[in-house]
């Protein structure tokens, strides 16, 4: 008696199993992305060696600050005061434009934002198979598999 269906009418067990396996799938998919986030964040954390890496970009800027003064022709009859207020003032300048003037935990938050949408930047010493410096495209090219030529 019961087991005879209207038909396109579902019955209850059906629409039962169906809320079941979504609830279940959607619990999994959010514990699933939780868990990349805190991955990729922490992943951010190491590779930042604690705090090491922007003492080194800080370097890095200060040396290029001082090269690109000592070599700007402009700049050599400027009296020594005047040159280093130069040096400084471009140090202050791409330290801001780097986000280096800022505390590390607002920073991190924005390269975990960067790193879930894979924007992650130009790579300095690699290139993509079309040439492409973007990192994105780098490891997209890394991830395809091979091209099979019969």
């Amino acid at each position: 008696m019961s087991a005879v269906l209207a038909v396109g009418r579902p019955s209850r067990q059906v629409r039962d199993t169906v809320v079941r396996v979504a609830t279940y799938s959607a619990t999994r998919l959010f514990a699933l992305f939780i868990t990349v986030v805190v991955a990729v964040y922490l992943t951010i954390l190491v590779a930042n060696m604690g705090g090491y890496v922007d003492i080194i970009k800080r370097g890095e800027i200060r040396e290029a600050a001082m090269m690109r003064v000592q070599l700007d022709p402009k700049l050599t009859f400027l009296a020594p005061e005047d040159r280093s207020r130069r040096v400084e003032d471009i140090i202050r300048l791409d330290e801001q434009r780097l986000g280096l003037n800022r505390p590390f935990f607002p920073r991190s938050l924005v390269y975990l934002r960067d790193a879930l949408q894979l924007r992650l930047g130009f790579a300095e010493r690699m290139t993509s198979d079309t040439g492409s410096r973007l990192v994105r495209n780098i490891i997209l090219d890394r991830l395809r598999p091979p091209s099979c030529s019969s």
